[in-house]
């Protein structure tokens, strides 16, 4: 198996809370979970070129010259 497949091996886990919480149903976080799943695999292989770069990986922070390519946060209390 693949690094990216075992990567989103361990996320399951927390997938399915997050899912659970958004959902508030064990059978709809499930389903939403498994079909996020098939996308990632499907799109698996734009997934291994941003690892190649070395923007994230397993937990990592990005690094700073991709930091600063983001687009500013916005601020949850109002403005920017």
């Amino acid at each position: 198996m693949s690094d990216f497949h075992n990567l989103i091996e361990r996320e399951i886990p927390r997938l399915r809370r997050y899912a659970r919480a958004l959902t508030r149903s064990g059978d709809r976080a499930d389903d939403l979970v498994q079909e996020t799943i098939l996308r990632a695999i499907a799109k698996s292989h734009l997934w291994e070129s941003i690892e190649g770069r070395g923007v994230m990986h397993d937990g990592e922070k990005p690094s700073p010259d991709v930091s600063a390519r983001l687009p500013p946060r916005p601020c949850l209390r109002g403005g920017w």
